[in-house]
């Protein structure tokens, strides 16, 4: 019997950890091919049609990855005290250890020019690590969420709650935000914003509904349904932004961003989707060793691809996205390598 439980729950931690590495995958594509898409290529034209359907699938990783976030701090409970002394602790001094290695990149290019001093170089250091980088709001975004975990959890561990809360999350957060675009109902949303619901806004709901969609039986019917609504989702977003395109002449991100309905419906049907192709799979030794050691590399692939897109930056059209893919598996390399290296991994990858 316990061999069947370990069984079960080892199914369980492949599937989270595959889509944990599939989540920053998207994000390090995401963040390879934005520059040709946005600014290099023809609008409208065939490869701008490819890196914008690539592009938007993509978007679905941060979401993905924070109701992964909301699985793992919602399954026990978690005091004020561990949450603080151990979940924001490390993610604070894995922050700090990254921006650093930002802040001595930016010091370096600086060195040549005859303006730098002592004191432009110490600002440099103190500017990355206070502000940060294009991509660190995520960390700061993740801090926020385990501050709140304790209070989510006591939702969480009561079914009737925790669908309520997502009920009001979904009305306030995907649903009503329409009501700012319609002109004649400006009066409507002067109440709805008096209504301050700055709880149940945001990313507390993918936080809450990965919890969610988690302890959720998924039979063969609701994993085709997913593939269904994800299949429908996708190109109901793909075509009515390609309409927004031919009107603004410029890309429409609005149609599948995070809070959009479209958006919403592709990124928890991907979500199930995946759960539905790989909870049962029962991969070998090898592949299940390699896929724990790379899920605990994430956050150090997410935090240093940055350093190495230059990389990509003269790839044109299509061939850009066989330099995300190569970016992205550059990053798992080096990170795999530090995970390796005991003092390092501890700095760097958070390895205990």
């Amino acid at each position: 019997m316990n061999s069947n439980i370990n069984t079960a729950n080892s199914s369980k931690l492949f599937w989270i950890n595959c889509i944990k590495i599939f989540a920053t995958f998207l994000v390090v594509m995401q963040h390879s091919i934005s520059h040709e898409w946005v600014r290099l290529l023809d609008i409208g034209g065939s490869q701008w049609n490819i890196i914008n359907f690539i592009f938007m699938l993509t978007r679905t990783g941060v979401p993905i990855f924070i109701m992964c976030s909301g699985m793992g701090m919602l399954s026990k409970e978690r005091t004020v005290k561990s949450v603080y002394m151990n979940n924001i602790k490390n993610l604070v001094c894995l922050y700090i250890a990254w921006m650093l290695v930002f802040g001595i990149v930016d010091v370096c290019s600086m060195l040549s020019s005859p303006l730098a001093t002592v004191r432009t170089v110490i600002n440099a250091l103190l500017k990355s690590i206070l502000f940060g980088q294009y991509h660190t709001w995520f960390i700061i975004m993740l801090l926020a969420l385990y501050a709140i975990t304790p209070l989510l959890y006591e939702i969480a561990k009561r079914k009737n709650l925790l669908q309520y809360f997502l009920l009001l999350s979904i009305l306030f957060t995907i649903l009503l935000p329409y009501v700012r675009k319609v002109e004649a109902l400006s009066r409507v949303n002067t109440v709805i914003q008096n209504a301050n619901m700055n709880f149940v806004v945001g990313h507390t709901l993918y936080y809450m509904i990965g919890y969610y969609l988690s302890g959720c039986k998924l039979t063969k019917k609701r994993g085709l349904a997913a593939c269904l609504m994800f299949i429908l989702s996708a190109g109901a977003a793909f075509t009515l932004s390609n309409y927004q395109r031919s009107i603004v002449h410029s890309e429409c991100q609005s149609v599948y961003a995070e809070f959009s309905v479209l958006g919403f419906m592709m990124n928890i049907s991907i979500f199930m989707v995946f759960r539905f192709l790989i909870e049962n799979v029962k991969p070998g030794k090898v592949i299940h060793s390699f896929v724990s050691v790379v899920v605990k590399c994430g956050i150090g692939i997410y935090l240093f691809h940055p350093l190495i897109l230059f990389l990509v930056k003269n790839l044109h059209g299509s061939v850009s996205i066989l330099g995300g893919i190569g970016i992205w598996a550059l990053s798992v390399t080096v990170m795999v390598i530090l995970y390796h290296l005991p003092v390092v991994s501890r700095i760097f990858l958070g390895k205990r």
